[in-house]
């Protein structure tokens, strides 16, 4: 089956949050497979640039066990291409994220960069 050239998205659950998302876990609306994005830049303007990837459900466990560094989601664990987008927005509201195919290295974190996730409650 070819990639889809664009991504739409439902957010399940913020993972980081300072001045608006960061990390965010979420399901593609059509197949609900699991997906994760984190923000990459931030421009002028405050604009959020984020990518997202198609990650397997194991995938997320790991990342948000901190066995799984976020570099390694996005190269070695991921599904298909890297998606780029600027429109991911809080909890719930579905977004759409553009096809990039292979994100430029100096957008990714460093190998040593993890979740950190903490839970609440």
């Amino acid at each position: 089956m070819p990639e889809p050239q664009i991504l739409k998205i439902q957010v399940t659950e913020v993972l980081d949050w300072y001045d608006g998302p960061l990390c965010v876990q979420a399901r593609t609306l059509e197949t609900r497979e699991p997906v994760f994005a984190i923000v990459v830049d931030e421009l002028a303007d405050g604009t959020r640039i984020w990518l997202a990837v198609r990650v397997a459900p194991e995938t997320i466990q790991g990342l948000l066990r901190n066995e799984i560094s976020l570099r390694d989601a996005f190269t070695i664990r991921r599904i298909g291409n890297v998606y780029i987008s600027e429109t991911i927005k809080d909890k719930g509201r579905a977004t759409i994220a553009e096809l990039l195919k292979e994100p430029s290295d100096d957008w990714l974190p460093a190998q040593s960069v993890f979740l950190r996730y903490q839970p609440v409650g």
